[in-house]
């Protein structure tokens, strides 16, 4: 299974940005599979203080720690648990998703522990974190991190959420849909929003024989830089960037886009060929974008974001090309960098043009 995503961390005191992945292992394979995944585009994660914090619907949080071991009776109407001890009862975290044929899903790289509090509702922490996993490392979730609320649930202090129902909340979280997650953090006392995506998808694995069959039919498609609503332009063989006219008409702005599968990196990637003059492809010189004529037909990464492209040059992972308002170019920079605010990527615009 596959688990990545990206995540923009926002905390009380700096701001800073990361790429965060999951690696999965190459698999060879002699016949055609289906490998579901999940995908997470996290958001951010804003802190608060606990004397910040009076909008859990009255929840006492130093009175919630106040746990003794669930009855059967408690929890017992959800189906079976995974484990039972002295501490309450605990089983693996599972997402899925509409792609999913496995009846658990995709683990998120952790443990629900549930305790019964005095009171009849129940105590949910995290434990059993993988240091590798989305829980650990994406969210920045901690063992014995107290969980909240699950998006318009508020779990703490319920007497309706036991174990089974918290696992089947995380089970059917949406795809395609913010999801807000709150934790609590005994140590600092902070409470925690995570805001983040899921998206469900499905890999073919193919053999080197079918991988022709991933490519698609090329297209004519422009380049445009939103925030300035000018476009990559082919001037007499050099690259420049302009407004234009009518993009849909004018062929100056025009590239040939095409789809590749990369079977060495097990992804998509593209190229964009000058209409006007099929010898030019853009490529990245080490600098800025430009044109070259090389025999090797240079390739890009494509990372979509909201309503933005950003290119990775293949070989370059982790970096992404953006425009620099101060060098007035678009550079190759590290994620931290290239995503510090929005509308600084590009739009594709299709083009209904013969090629």
């Amino acid at each position: 299974m596959n688990i990545r995503g990206c995540l923009w961390l926002i905390s009380q005191h700096t701001c800073y940005w990361g790429h965060i992945r999951k690696m999965c292992t190459k698999i060879t394979v002699l016949t055609d599979l289906e490998e579901d995944g999940i995908s997470a585009v996290l958001g951010k994660i804003t802190h608060s203080a606990v004397c910040k914090a009076p909008k859990n619907d009255g929840v006492d949080i130093a009175d919630a720690v106040a746990v003794h071991v669930p009855s059967a009776a408690s929890t017992s109407a959800s189906g079976p648990m995974e484990m039972q001890s002295d501490n309450g009862y605990m089983s693996e975290i599972f997402v899925r998703h509409p792609y999913e044929e496995s009846p658990d899903g995709d683990p998120l790289g952790g443990f629900l522990r549930t305790r019964e509090r005095e009171d009849q509702t129940f105590l949910h922490t995290f434990c059993n974190l993988e240091d590798d996993g989305i829980l650990a490392k994406d969210l920045k979730v901690k063992t014995e991190d107290i969980l909240v609320r699950l998006n318009n649930k508020q779990i703490l202090g319920s007497l309706e959420f036991n174990h089974c129902t918290v696992l089947e909340i995380f089970q059917t979280l949406p795809i395609e849909t913010t999801i807000y997650m709150e934790i609590y953090n005994q140590d600092s006392q902070l409470f925690t929003t995570i805001e983040f995506l899921l998206h469900g998808f499905k890999k073919v694995m193919v053999t080197g024989e079918n991988v022709k069959l991933m490519v698609e039919s090329p297209t004519v498609i422009a380049l445009e830089f939103p925030r300035e609503s000018k476009f990559l332009v082919d001037d007499n063989g050099r690259l420049s960037y302009r407004a234009v006219p009518n993009h849909k008409t004018d062929c100056s702005c025009h590239f040939v886009f095409r789809k590749y599968f990369d079977d060495k990196n097990w992804c998509s990637v593209y190229s964009f060929q000058v209409q006007k003059d099929p010898s030019l492809y853009l490529c990245y010189n080490g600098t800025t974008l430009d044109f070259t004529d090389e025999k090797s037909t240079p390739k890009f990464r494509k990372f979509d974001r909201l309503q933005e492209i950003f290119l990775t040059p293949v070989g370059k992972e982790g970096m992404y090309i953006y425009y620099n308002q101060c060098k007035t170019m678009f550079v190759l920079a590290p994620e931290r960098e290239a995503f510090r605010e929005e509308g600084y990527g590009l739009a594709i615009r299709q083009i209904n043009c013969q090629q």
